[in-house]
Order: structure tokens, then C-alpha cells, then sequence
């Protein structure tokens, strides 16, 4: 399948909340991978992981497809990838680290 404008627009989004989880405190450690595309009766659907660095058995395909809206509109990626993070080890660790 060709890129459409849709599909671009949902890869700078993704790609644009990886850059923004890498410059807070988080570094590199989280990320999200688009897995698959798929259409249903024209309409494009997307299908995430979600990917942490330090501990990838915790490596999580999202459950369900998104389509453009829900990405983009929704904002409902960022919401899985904040659930992903508060379930890590992170702010533990960040809290033992950074605590002087």
C-alpha cells in the first residue's frame, strides 16, 4: 500500500510523541512502533506497539486498530502510552536516582 496523506500525518504524530517522551525525562526508554496498516471499506486502521528499551518483555502491542481520527484527533496512542509508562519501574527508579 502507497502512503496516503492520512498515513503521513499519522507517522509525524507517532513520530512526534516519541521526540517528546525522549527530550522529557524518559530519554529513549519509551517509544511507540507502528506494527500494521490495514483498510476496511477504504478507511485506513493502524496497529501499535508500545516499547520500552530497558525492559522489552514488557513490550506491548496495543490492543485494537486506530484509525486517523483516534490518533491524531483523539490523542488515543498518548493515552496508552501514558498507562504503559505509570505501570513501568520508571518513576521508582527516577524517584531512587533523583533523590538527593
Amino acid at each position: 500500500m502507497s502512503k496516503t496523506i492520512e498515513d503521513r500525518q499519522v507517522n509525524r504524530e507517532i513520530k512526534s510523541m516519541n521526540r517528546i517522551l525522549e527530550k522529557d525525562v524518559y530519554g529513549n526508554r519509551f517509544w511507540a512502533r507502528q506494527l500494521r496498516k490495514a483498510k476496511a471499506e477504504g478507511i485506513p486502521f493502524y496497529q501499535y506497539e508500545l516499547c520500552d528499551r530497558e525492559h522489552p518483555e514488557r513490550n506491548k502491542v496495543i490492543e485494537g486498530w486506530f484509525d486517523f481520527a483516534e490518533i491524531t484527533i483523539g490523542k488515543k496512542i498518548f493515552k496508552e502510552m501514558n498507562d504503559f509508562i505509570v505501570t513501568s519501574n520508571f518513576w521508582k527508579e527516577y524517584r531512587e536516582n533523583n533523590m538527593h
